[in-house]
């Protein structure tokens, strides 16, 4: 790869090398179109092919290395660069945005937790401080009704000491029934209602402000948050505007724009410039493949022809060839052959006879042969068409197009 030493702008690229050599391609264009219109002319159409050929896949590959000169590139690595980095700060822009979400999420809920971590830590020392109490409650000093000193030693077996023992399992303790169990179940109950009239009602203070510092510091932490995000999302909204703006100043940098600037700075020119180089080399495309169809087609050999009479070439084929003029010409050679046939002359000679008249009787003379006579046809002519007119071709193909075809080869013909 050439180095580019080129100066860039915001939106185009000065190349002097992609520069100098489009306008090298622009007037080898211009001189090879009618160099391969002048080798169509005189019939070398396996040059103009292959010249075509290697025209066009030159354009191809000069395509592809201003393509790749063109990526390469500082400035459309940026800009291609710069679609990934706005995708990446919407993307890091979005997190932010949750974050913040969050935090002001956080700060309506944090009332409610503390109400609620204040209510618990009140009803869980409510309860130690009422089953504290109930195990201060000895059932074997209580006066319970059904229950005698009997009865509470086989509690007291059972391990149930205090009221605060005092539970549904009592129902399969052996000796307690239905109403005996209802009766120490009521006793409970009873002493936990006097209970409940001292239990505490608010948390201690130590207790509370503990409670209080810790979602102070949960506010703390959450605004910090919040603050974090919110700068985070300032920068990154600054981020974006400037990478969009960015990528709109590099927005007109396409391959096309490179081309054109490199061909001219005036986009006209180069817009009128790149037209002719696209047209000149449609035209080498379009006229080397018409060439080649061209001439791979047969063509017709337009000869003079000499009007026969039809009698004459039947007469002709027949002498010689001994073929009627209805039959498919034949595609070897024939060797024209001459049948000899012999006259006879017919003279007086006198035969002696017993009547004093003579008589004549015809006797054999000298043999004769006479050859028919020879068909005449016009000097240089190949061969006879099918419509009476002589063909004056020297090769086979095409012969006669246009009259019929050929009735008869009158000399050998190369194909």
């Amino acid at each position: 790869m050439l180095n580019m030493q080129d100066q860039t702008s915001a939106n185009k690229i000065d190349d002097p090398i992609a520069s100098k050599l489009l306008r090298q391609i622009f007037v080898a264009q211009i001189i090879l179109l009618p160099l391969i219109l002048i080798l169509m002319a005189v019939n070398l159409p396996s040059i103009t092919w292959w010249l075509g050929l290697i025209v066009f896949l030159a354009f191809i590959g000069i395509i592809v290395w201003f393509y790749k000169r063109f990526n390469n590139h500082p400035l459309l690595q940026e800009k291609q660069s710069l679609g990934a980095q706005i995708q990446q700060a919407q993307s890091q822009l979005a997190v932010q945005e949750q974050n913040i979400q969050l935090a002001q999420d956080k700060r309506l809920s944090f009332p409610t937790l503390e109400s609620n971590e204040l209510k618990a830590g009140l009803q869980s020392l409510q309860k130690d401080y009422i089953r504290a109490k109930l195990k201060t409650v000895s059932i074997a000093n209580a006066k319970i009704t059904g229950i005698g000193p009997k009865l509470k030693i086989t509690l007291l077996f059972h391990r149930v000491a205090t009221a605060a023992d005092v539970d549904s399992g009592i129902y399969a303790i052996e000796g307690f029934g239905q109403a005996k169990s209802q009766a120490l179940l009521q006793w409970r109950d009873s002493i936990q209602a006097q209970i409940d009239q001292t239990k505490p009602t608010a948390l201690p203070v130590e207790q509370t402000d503990a409670i209080q510092r810790k979602f102070q510091n949960h506010r703390r932490v959450n605004d910090e948050s919040e603050q974090t995000a919110i700068k985070a999302k300032v920068e990154l909204e600054q981020k974006e505007h400037a990478l969009k703006v960015r990528s709109e100043e590099l927005a007109p940098l396409t391959f096309l724009s490179y081309i054109f600037h490199a061909i001219a700075p005036n986009k006209i020119v180069a817009g009128f410039a790149i037209s002719l180089l696209v047209i000149f080399q449609i035209g080498i495309c379009f006229t080397t493949t018409a060439g080649v169809i061209s001439a791979s087609v047969p063509k017709p050999t337009h000869t003079p022809t000499v009007d026969v009479p039809a009698l004459q070439i039947q007469a002709y084929k027949t002498a010689i060839y001994n073929v009627t003029l209805s039959a498919p010409p034949p595609t070897r050679t024939f060797t024209p052959t001459v049948t000899l046939t012999p006259a006879v002359t017919l003279t007086d000679i006198p035969v002696s006879t017993n009547t004093s008249a003579p008589t004549k009787a015809p006797i054999p003379s000298e043999t004769a042969y006479v050859l028919p006579p020879q068909p005449t046809y016009p000097p240089g002519a190949t061969a006879i068409c099918n419509d009476g007119t002589y063909s004056y071709s020297q090769h086979r193909r095409g012969s006669c197009s246009g009259h019929g075809g050929v009735a008869v080869w009158l000399v050998v013909l190369p194909q």
